[in-house]
């Protein structure tokens, strides 16, 4: 089963073992104790309440079923002289973009730093054990398909990063070309992977 609150990417994938339901987390029931395996990517960032949300996704499981949570983080450890930055020849527009965009992106339910951070300790919070967690960050290169979603939510976002005062028009217009020049190199916005177990 899968869910979603707008579920038109998700129809032509319904039929055979896999079904497609409209759902909001945050506001609808979840049947209780009915699956091995609960899987939300890049879905509490953008829900409001999302440490109530947690226990009804546990709620879902059977005994010795697995909750796996996944979400994004803007952030990285403070930087320091001769660092990634410097090294990936990435402009000061780039790094303040990423602390900047996907918040605004995500709305006013995201916050800075991003709780995704904290996913393991909810996780625990929560009851569930076997508490594990990675984070992964991939090198985007510039004129490449992801470099593409980089540079058309740049230039989607670009009139709130600017009323915002955190970019200017010459900012926003240099990160596009950024995005597009095929000796850009980055790398992407992180996503923190957090798995626990329901006690059996």
């Amino acid at each position: 089963m899968v869910t979603d609150i707008d579920t038109r990417f998700l129809e032509g994938l319904a039929g055979g073992p896999l079904e497609v339901h409209r759902h909001d987390i945050s506001s609808d029931p979840v049947p209780s104790s009915s699956f091995d395996l609960v899987h939300a990517r890049a879905v509490l960032e953008h829900v409001p309440g999302r440490r109530e949300v947690i226990p009804k996704l546990v709620s879902a499981l059977r005994p010795g079923g697995t909750l796996v949570l996944e979400d994004v983080v803007v952030g990285v450890p403070r930087r320091r002289r001769g660092s990634v930055r410097s090294a990936l020849a990435m402009p000061r527009q780039a790094w303040a973009a990423r602390w900047t965009l996907w918040p605004l992106a995500s709305g006013p339910s995201a916050r800075i730093p991003c709780s995704a951070w904290k996913l393991p300790a909810l996780l625990a919070g929560a009851g569930l054990d076997q508490i594990a967690a990675d984070i992964t960050f991939s090198l985007v290169r510039g004129g490449s398909k992801a470099a593409q979603f980089y540079g058309l939510s740049i230039a989607e976002l670009g009139d709130r990063l600017i009323a915002a005062g955190l970019l200017s028009q010459q900012d926003v217009d240099t990160l596009e070309e950024f995005c597009q020049q095929p000796e850009s190199r980055w790398f992407s916005i992180g996503i923190v992977s957090a798995i626990g177990r329901r006690a059996g």
